[in-house]
């Protein structure tokens, strides 16, 4: 198939196109993310990372990372939350995953009375322990995509008249299901997470990943596109590009690396859990709640999964 580019490789050119021109975020954008819905959904995600900073051995000097900052807000709400806790505070270095200038310039504003830092690989990140959050990050790393056609395998790819499949030699590692059975992967993901695993492990800390998704392997093609709130093909231009989140090889790769590995459990029972109810009836959010937690809505679509260096490997 002549100028056929992996389906991979071209999630990740219009992944990074979208997030560099405007913001995409709330009502005029092209979704809405948890942190915009309610303060609460951030302040659980503070009052979970000030924790696993205690429960890491209070360093006196770490990290506190938040990956796809997005405006800024998430940060913003774990600040806040950090203030009730003045040596976690005190003792973070505030620094966001962004590439986009766009955005940048939205968190600055956003996070104008705290000194931050920002980066676009964790390769620069310091040699200190590091406290993660991440919230609808994961899904937008590209994806490869192979499915069975009479016995072969085919990858995805795009090219000048659209999404198509190829020929290739190998398949993704469940090598099993009828012909026409669609699996996705995510190197990027899991040489993601590999990285931030090992770096926990080395230095010490934790990390929250919030996202759609599964406990796979499960077959199936979740590549979407949406564009002003609304779903479209995903070779509409200017819309956002993603694809659900398998847990299960990023858990696994985590485990190799020597983490502690909790869930994924649904984005409702976790926030419940944390005191989510509670925390709307004092805000009058009970709106809001609903759209976070409900199985129908937010709540059993999104998965929460954390990883920490094991206490007793806690130097």
């Amino acid at each position: 198939m002549p100028d056929a580019e992996p389906l991979d490789a071209w999630m990740a050119r219009t992944v990074a196109a979208y997030y560099a021109v405007g913001d995409p975020f709330g009502v005029t954008g092209g979704f809405t993310t948890a942190p915009e819905i309610s303060q609460m959904f951030g302040e659980i995600m503070g009052a979970w990372a000030a924790d696993a900073w205690a429960r890491t051995g209070s360093p006196p000097l770490f990290t506190l990372l938040e990956c796809g900052p997005g405006r800024g807000t998430l940060m913003a709400d774990v600040l806040r939350v950090g203030t009730h806790m003045p040596d976690f505070l005190d003792s973070a270095r505030i620094v966001l995953l962004e590439s986009s200038p766009e955005l940048r310039t939205r968190q600055k504003e956003t996070l104008k009375k705290y000194g931050t830092y920002w980066i676009e690989s964790l390769n620069e990140l310091p040699p200190l322990p590091v406290i993660v959050v991440a919230n609808e990050f994961l899904d937008a790393l590209p994806v490869r995509q192979h499915r069975l056609n009479n016995g072969h395998w085919e990858e995805r790819v795009v090219h000048k008249g659209g999404l198509g499949w190829r020929t290739t030699r190998a398949g993704p590692p469940v090598q099993e299901g009828r012909d026409g059975t669609v699996w996705e992967t995510s190197p990027a993901r899991e040489s993601f997470v590999t990285q931030l695993a090992y770096h926990i492990a080395r230095y010490g800390g934790a990390a929250i990943f919030v996202d759609y998704g599964y406990a796979g392997p499960l077959p199936g093609d979740t590549l979407q596109a949406v564009k002003a709130h609304k779903h479209v093909g995903p070779l509409t231009p200017g819309a956002d590009v993603t694809a659900h989140v398998d847990f299960t090889p990023l858990a696994k790769v985590a485990r190799a690396a020597g983490l502690a590995v909790r869930g994924p459990v649904p984005q409702g029972a976790f926030l419940l859990r944390c005191g989510a109810a509670q925390r709307a009836r004092v805000l009058g959010q009970e709106a809001e709640l609903r759209r976070l937690t409900a199985p129908d809505q937010m709540g059993a679509l999104f998965k929460v999964i954390t990883m920490e260096r094991a206490l007793s490997a806690q130097g």
